[in-house]
Formats: structure tokens, C-alpha cells, sequence
């Protein structure tokens, strides 16, 4: 039989779910300079800027009495464009420290 091994002093909770991060996409959108879109990876609502993606991250982040969806160690990846100015990361960056999360990375979108 293929089981896995036990380990004494911990219990693992069969229903836990893994943090699967919040990929915030943000790209380029146009030949305007100050052209930029925020993209959200999964089933969210669009996010228009900078403001609404801060609004989106801070409702859903637990509030201790049963709402929200995020803790505010949840981890969350900025993945910008190669093409997108590299202030418009550090908006969709700050957005989301600001919003109070405190595990946020930026990572290179892979080709």
C-alpha cells in the first residue's frame, strides 16, 4: 500500500485549502503613455485602476467577524507586462499594501 507517512504532534486538516495567490495582471493598453489595464487571474469583476483594484483588495480582505475572503498574509503576485511602465506596477504594488496585505511579490510574467 502507497499511504503517507505519518508525523507525530501534527494533524493535518483534510479540508484545508492551499493560499493559491491573487494574480494581479497588469499590461499595457494602448500607445498612450498612461494607458494601462488590471487584469485580476480568476472569476473577479474588473478592476478599472488603481482606486478600485485598492477597494476590491481591502473588501475582501477578513475582518475577524466572519467576512472577507482573504487574511492579510494571503499572497498576492503583481505580474506585469514587459511593455507596461514600471510605475504602473508599483500602483497595482501599493494598491495592494495600501489595502493592508502584507505578503505582495512582483513577479515577471513568463513568455
Amino acid at each position: 500500500l502507497d499511504l503517507p507517512e505519518r508525523v507525530e504532534g501534527v494533524s493535518a486538516d483534510p479540508f484545508e485549502l492551499d493560499d493559491e495567490p491573487l494574480r494581479i495582471i497588469v499590461r499595457s493598453s494602448g500607445s498612450s503613455e498612461d494607458a494601462y489595464r488590471i487584469t485580476l487571474d480568476g472569476p473577479w469583476d474588473s478592476v478599472a485602476d488603481f482606486e478600485t483594484l485598492y477597494e476590491f483588495l481591502s473588501g475582501r480582505k477578513l475582518d475577524g467577524m466572519g467576512g472577507g475572503l482573504f487574511s492579510v498574509d494571503h499572497p498576492i503576485l503583481i505580474l506585469p507586462d514587459a511593455s507596461v511602465r514600471w510605475e504602473f506596477a508599483i500602483g497595482a504594488f501599493n494598491a495592494a499594501v495600501r489595502a493592508g496585505y502584507v505578503n505582495v511579490t512582483l513577479q515577471e510574467i513568463s513568455s
